[in-house]
């Protein structure tokens, strides 16, 4: 079966070969491990085909991309023998299709002078289609894995061959990822089943996250678990089962999405990262802070509406004197 990098993210180590794993028997796939460490962001992975390789990577949150491996080696001349023997039979398959490369570097850096010099060692493959930065039909990507505060040149190297098919990405919220959660629960748990899962929550919030409510699971406890400055709810929910579920409860999902990166969709990320600091009011030196108009609204609205019961409280007064007279 062809071979594939897999370009992992270096953090979450321990999670990423279970969660590959577990695409792989969720889509059907047959997949086997050639090469993989915890110490690397690269694995290499056998996969029946790229339609398999973009079914798996579709779904993984702790990958950057899966590349068909066009070579590798210790060093830049072996990965050129290991991409003349593998991949010769299929040069003039691209001869004149679009293409493009591109450099990553893993614990090392390589400037734009050094990039394209590396690019330009690659001049024997006999491309003679146009160059296009974006929508290329043919990508190949050289990787370079530098040691640890070693400078010098990269300990293993690979050459891969990128699908055109990139993962869509959408925002996706705290709250909505809750509501796929229970959404989640009522199709996989069957009546009377239990499903729990931990929400965390700031203490010093001016306006708490609302436990999230689905019509067909009833919240059987919540637990809470303090920390310094924040907690965190162990929410415990119960699958009615259908004849109990009241079919006039409307249930709607928090699919609006306000914001385009993590802190901007998740609050409780934001303030858990900036140490739950309160937020300084930005007033230019020397200037006089003014109420706002909102405020000043408000005040006055309080203000009518103590002068309004005050009135109240006079009126009752004389009525109360004027009976005590006429009796």
């Amino acid at each position: 079966m062809p071979e594939y990098l897999v370009r992992c993210v270096q953090q979450h180590e321990s999670f990423r070969k279970a969660e590959l794993e577990s695409l792989a028997t969720l889509a059907g796939v047959e997949m086997d491990f050639l090469s993989y460490s915890e110490d690397t962001p690269f694995a290499i992975v056998t996969l029946p085909s790229d339609a398999a390789a973009r079914t798996i990577i579709s779904r993984s949150i702790l990958t950057m991309g899966i590349y068909e491996l066009w070579g590798s080696g210790t060093d830049h001349s072996s990965l050129h023998a290991s991409v003349t023997s593998r991949t010769a039979s299929r040069w003039a398959d691209y001869a004149q299709a679009s293409f493009r490369f591109s450099v990553d570097a893993f614990q090392g850096k390589r400037g734009s002078a050094a990039q394209r010099e590396l690019i330009d060692g690659f001049r024997y493959l006999g491309f003679a289609g146009p160059i296009r930065m974006k929508d290329a039909e043919l990508h190949l990507c050289i990787f370079e894995e530098y040691e640890l505060f070693v400078p010098g040149e990269p300990k293993r190297v690979f050459l891969g061959r990128r699908d055109g098919y990139i993962p869509p990405k959408k925002p996706y919220s705290f709250e909505a990822m809750l509501d796929d959660i229970l959404e989640f629960s009522t199709e996989m748990l069957v009546d009377e089943g239990r499903m729990s899962m931990w929400m965390p929550t700031a203490n010093d919030e001016d306006v708490e996250i609302a436990i999230p409510s689905h019509p067909c699971l009833q919240l059987v406890s919540v637990c809470v678990q303090p920390f310094n400055k924040w907690s965190r709810r162990l929410l415990t929910y119960r699958r009615m089962p259908d004849a109990e579920v009241d079919k006039s409860v409307a249930w709607t999902k928090r699919t609006k999405e306000h914001g385009s990166n993590a802190d901007e969709l998740n609050a409780f990320r934001r303030k858990y990262f900036q140490g739950f600091k309160a937020p300084e009011a930005e007033t230019s030196p020397g200037a006089t802070p003014f109420p706002s108009e909102t405020a000043t609204t408000g005040a006055n609205q309080a203000t009518e509406e103590v002068s309004r019961q005050l009135s109240d409280l006079n009126i009752k007064d004389e009525d109360v004197k004027q009976g005590a007279k006429s009796e």
